[in-house]
């Protein structure tokens, strides 16, 4: 179970809801791996280097390379080209062994 101090090889720790981690590969020619079990998809959707920021447009967004796009919550954010890998679990999709599917439809472990 990963925390969010470190993950081993290279992996990048990521949370996509409180109190749940993920040690996140990076996106492989933009293909992922999937679960050793379940069903869950691999995709490349993140890039820990986004700032995240809203947005209405492009314009609103200062970091070189981001675009606004539309987020999963309704909102839109200023995000760079997606490059780390999640587990989907949206659409009834089961997580591996030890992981939950989380209010996002991304597969992590509990921390707590």
């Amino acid at each position: 179970m990963p925390d969010m101090t470190g993950c081993p090889g290279g992996l990048l720790p990521a949370s996509f809801s409180d109190g749940f981690a993920v040690c996140a590969p990076a996106c492989m020619d933009g293909m992922c791996p999937n679960g050793a079990t379940g069903d869950a998809m691999g995709a490349c959707v993140f890039n820990p280097d986004s700032s995240g920021d809203p947005c209405n447009t492009d314009t609103d967004c200062t970091v070189q390379g981001e675009t606004c796009v539309m987020t999963g919550g309704g909102g839109k954010a200023c995000l760079l080209e997606s490059d780390h890998c999640a587990l989907i679990c949206a659409g009834g999709a089961t997580c591996p062994d030890g992981m939950q599917c989380t209010d996002v439809g991304v597969c992590q472990y509990p921390t707590g």
